[in-house]
């Protein structure tokens, strides 16, 4: 980054006739880095605005500072202006800080169809190029005959860097109508989630034929079933279907694909008395048809995770009628 010096004439002595102009000019220079200075605190635009080196460590790369920065919307633009409105914005270049507290209205009118640049000049401000410049920070498309903006992309070594906004937005989930107080708690919920679904009727290990499974809940209807760890017995030099029946619990294995109406679980090829390839086609829901006396309705997998020896009620839940299957 590099810095301007301020001079200003200084070696006044007795006898001198233009000394008026000196001071006019001292004066002026005075007056136009005072309202530079102003326009930077203020924070209308900005550039080479001196940035500590702490932070430099946290940006340590070219990129817009939040994802709204100097963003705009694809579509159509009305005539005849075509104006694309561009959001206010901060930059970091690698060297110099650009920033605009407001947004910037650029016309497209009379630009050919083509790809066309959004760079920053110095002193933050938007604007376009049908070239790549310096402080380069979007590209888009631009069909002059549609007057469509389309294809808009960050442009190549820019990044988006965090910044309050974002990790605000981080805290709030619209999904789960939470708020979180930190976002490695979000994090934290997020991953206890995962854990707990991915653990269901899960692959546990394979001794010879033998395929060894987690225990699970299946939903039919208004009726939730606990099913064990359990193990089912795979044909051999085949590819297995592993499913589980809603109805019941029942695991079971064919070998003519799976079955409708029950919950895939793994597809299981063997060869020579051994399993050797596991594929986990488990899903979160399933539309029933009806399978087990389903009676047409939703059949899913359950949320959470029971770990090897939990028990999830006052007492160990009973195997499900019949147990394990080939069918």
């Amino acid at each position: 980054m590099t810095t301007t010096f301020v001079t200003l004439f200084k070696n006044f002595v007795a006898g001198m006739t233009d000394y008026m102009a000196k001071h006019n000019a001292n004066y002026a220079t005075i007056e136009d880095k005072l309202n530079y200075i102003l326009s930077m605190l203020t924070g209308q635009a900005g550039g080479d605005l001196s940035v500590p080196v702490g932070l430099q460590e946290i940006f340590d790369r070219p990129g817009i500072i939040g994802i709204g920065s100097y963003d705009f919307a694809e579509g159509a633009l009305s005539g005849p202006s075509y104006n694309l409105g561009v959001n206010a914005g901060a930059y970091w270049s690698g060297a110099n800080f650009l920033h605009k507290s407001t947004a910037t209205t650029l016309s497209l009118a009379g630009r050919v169809t083509g790809t066309w640049y959004v760079y920053l000049d110095a002193s933050g401000t938007p604007a376009l190029s049908d070239t790549v410049k310096e402080d380069t920070i979007r590209q888009f498309h631009w069909d002059s005959g549609s007057h469509q903006v389309s294809a808009k992309a960050l442009y190549q070594g820019v990044s988006i860097l965090f910044d309050g906004d974002d990790y605000a937005d981080c805290l709030d989930s619209a999904t789960r109508d939470k708020t979180f107080s930190r976002l490695a708690d979000r994090l934290e919920e997020i991953e206890q989630l995962l854990g707990a679904m991915s653990g269901f009727f899960s692959y546990d290990h394979a001794d010879g034929l033998n395929f060894y499974y987690r225990g699970g809940k299946v939903r039919n209807d208004s009726v939730i079933t606990i099913t064990p760890d359990g193990h089912v017995t795979l044909a051999d030099n085949a590819t297995n279907y592993v499913e589980v029946d809603p109805a019941t619990g029942t695991v079971a294995r064919t070998i003519t694909g799976f079955t409708s109406g029950w919950i895939p679980l793994f597809q299981v090829a063997t060869a020579n008395g051994a399993v050797t390839v596991v594929t986990d086609v488990r899903t979160w829901t399933v539309a029933g048809t009806g399978g087990g006396g389903g009676g047409g309705h939703t059949q899913t997998t359950d949320v959470g995770t029971p770990r090897k020896n939990t028990r999830l009620t006052g007492t160990p839940p009973a195997p499900p009628p019949g147990g394990s299957a080939s069918r």
